[in-house]
């Protein structure tokens, strides 16, 4: 999360009932199913933080790549359908936030929407989903309904 130094617990409880929320509802609502949405369906959702990594350098700005974010590691727990069995977790977990689109939809429509405590208002972007171990972003897009590359 770049520009914010950290979360309050309640602001944590928020952060995990909102990401828990915007996954759910990205694979649930119809709009959009022409991509890996179209496989996954019936999605239940719940993260958790469990570490929170203050940023130790500068933690204001306009440009993401200047800014040293605060890093979370959480867990989701998901209950879904999936129509292609190929589909790992992994690209499910991460495919609603692997374009800054995505990202933005969250920032704005989720975290920044009805925030009372005006806590993520300075909250300018966040970064794909990374699994343990993984140094590179993971970025995936699949347009062809009928399933992806081979």
């Amino acid at each position: 999360l770049y520009c914010l130094s950290s979360l309050s617990p309640e602001d944590k409880l928020r952060y995990q009932e909102e990401m828990s929320s915007y996954i759910s509802s990205f694979y649930n609502e119809e709009e959009g199913k022409d991509d890996l949405r179209a496989w996954v369906s019936n999605v239940e959702t719940n993260v958790g933080v469990t570490e929170e990594l203050m940023p130790t350098g500068n933690t204001l700005g306009e440009d993401c790549d200047l800014i040293d974010p605060l890093t979370l590691t959480f867990t989701v727990r998901m209950i879904y359908n999936a129509e292609y069995s190929d589909l790992s977790f992994d690209d499910i977990i991460a495919f609603p936030f692997d374009k800054k689109k995505k990202q933005g939809k969250f920032i704005k429509d989720f975290l920044q929407a009805n925030d009372a405590t005006g806590s993520f208002q300075s909250l300018q972007c966040i970064s794909e989903i990374r699994f343990p171990g993984q140094e590179l972003t993971f970025t995936r897009t699949w347009m062809d309904p009928t399933g992806p590359p081979a």
